[in-house]
């Protein structure tokens, strides 16, 4: 992780404040970056398409990827291992 330093953070406002040809082409570019991502709405814990076994989406559920649906019980549980196989439902 990239550790700020402050000193320059506060030399580039300045110089931004000036004008300076050289930081107002890349700060028109990460503004332009920043709307963009505005656009996007936060995710919300309501769109799982699961539900947890508790019957509350608002709930917290985590699924293990490398189990899946047992195929020899018309439930799919107990769930079993596949090593080295994702469980495509982890992704929902």
């Amino acid at each position: 992780m990239t550790e700020l330093n402050f000193q320059r953070l506060a030399e580039s406002k300045k110089r931004l404040e000036r004008g300076d040809a050289n930081l107002m082409l890349t700060y028109a570019a990460l503004l332009k970056a920043a709307e963009k991502l505005l656009q996007h709405e936060p995710g919300s814990v309501m769109q799982k398409t699961a539900v947890p076994p508790s019957g509350d989406k608002h709930d917290y559920m985590s699924l293990a990827p490398y189990w899946w649906p047992n195929p020899a019980t018309t439930h799919g549980l107990p769930y079993i291992r596949k090593d080295g196989e994702t469980n495509p439902e982890v992704k929902d």
